[in-house]
């Protein structure tokens, strides 16, 4: 029924009586033209923004790690394409009854109003390109780093969508090394407190850093938004699909339709 998951954050003020988060943040900056052909698009797009307070609390990054631990022993996995390289373990929130409806809810209550404050047009500055009821969940992810599995980091990447959220679901004391390493953001990589978010607009380039000994367990959450369709990255993915079937002049035109929608990207 997910009542192991009801109610949200530490009670140690990282939330209001609504459900938002009111804490602080931690920001770093990845530096003006390094968030992805989406940027301009965003309110700050440059910047990484990580909680100074929870969003979870502790029972609840238990219960997600349980009910993911529980569906990976029984062979639930995905496709996505880091994690199987690099033999992590995974499994999609849609395929874990209890953590699903818990997120339907959470995502409404305070990760979608965070999203839009920090990058959209909820912002205190204004501008961006949308509201938090203008997001949707591309997809999501429960990850488990096991250095005992060989299943230590992830590569330097971008993700496909335009914002993604990072849940640390273990405490920095369960593990040694790990974090999420910014290409373009000096300081190595950035740690979080169990249950603390990290928010981003997907197109910065990161990496998970290698941990060297126990588990970290993370929820990634990938965000799409009704006015912003990516159509930069689109036209590159269907290049990219292209090339792979040997379809080269398909994938010539789909390459040069995503460099006219943003001729800046790199």
């Amino acid at each position: 029924d997910g009542g192991r998951y009801s109610g949200g954050g530490s009670g140690d003020g990282g939330e209001e009586d609504g459900g938002r988060y009111s804490g602080g943040f931690r920001t770093h900056d990845a530096g003006v033209g390094n968030a992805g052909p989406e940027e301009a698009s965003l309110r700050g797009g440059h910047l990484v923004h990580a909680t100074e307070a929870p969003l979870l609390s502790a029972e609840q990054c238990a219960s997600l790690v349980e009910e993911a631990a529980a569906a990976m022993a029984a062979g639930s996995s995905s496709s996505f394409t880091y994690t199987r390289n690099e033999r992590l373990g995974e499994v999609h929130v849609h395929d874990l009854p209890q953590a699903r409806e818990w997120l339907r809810a959470e995502l409404r209550r305070s990760l979608f109003p965070l999203l839009a404050e920090r990058f959209g047009a909820d912002a205190a500055a204004g501008g961006g390109g949308f509201r938090a009821e203008e997001l949707a969940v591309y997809d999501a992810l429960v990850i488990r780093y096991d250095a005992a599995k060989g299943g230590t980091r992830q590569p330097m990447h971008r993700d496909a969508a335009l914002l993604s959220v990072n849940i640390a679901l273990s405490s920095p004391d369960e593990y040694e090394g790990g974090g999420t390493l910014f290409q373009t953001v000096g300081g190595g990589p950035v740690r979080l407190g169990r249950g603390h978010a990290m928010v981003h607009a997907s197109g910065v380039r990161h990496a998970g850093a290698p941990i060297t000994a126990g588990e970290r367990w993370v929820l990634v959450v990938f965000a799409l938004a009704e006015g912003v369709p990516q159509h930069a990255r689109r036209c590159a993915e269907r290049g990219a699909e292209a090339r792979r079937a040997g379809r080269l002049a398909e994938a010539r035109a789909a390459f040069d339709a995503a460099v006219v929608a943003c001729p800046t990207d790199h």
